[in-house]
Formats: structure tokens, sequence, C-alpha cells
């Protein structure tokens, strides 16, 4: 499986798509993988609660 088009581009504004998604409980902020398997998904309400 080809995962080259989810990777973020080297400049990108992660606030201004908080400001619109972050009531969005089902929308992925971020998904992190590792070569092992491993993998967590944020969502955009989760990361906006976080302190």
């Amino acid at each position: 499986m080809n995962f080259d088009h989810l990777i973020a581009p080297e400049y990108y504004k992660l606030t201004s798509e908080l400001e619109v998604y972050k009531e969005d409980d089902q929308r992925i902020a971020i998904r992190w993988m590792d070569d092992q398997g491993s993998h967590l998904d944020v969502s955009y309400k989760e990361l906006s609660t976080k302190k």
C-alpha cells in the first residue's frame, strides 16, 4: 500500500483547520503510525481540548 499521499506537506497551518473542526470528534486531525504497526488517531476535538 502506498502511503505517499498521506504525508503532510512541509508547511501546513493546522491552527486554521483546528478552528473550523474543533467540535468534530469524528474527523481525524493527526494519524500517527510507526513501522511496527502501532498507530494513534487524534480527532480535532481531542486536539483542541488537550492542555
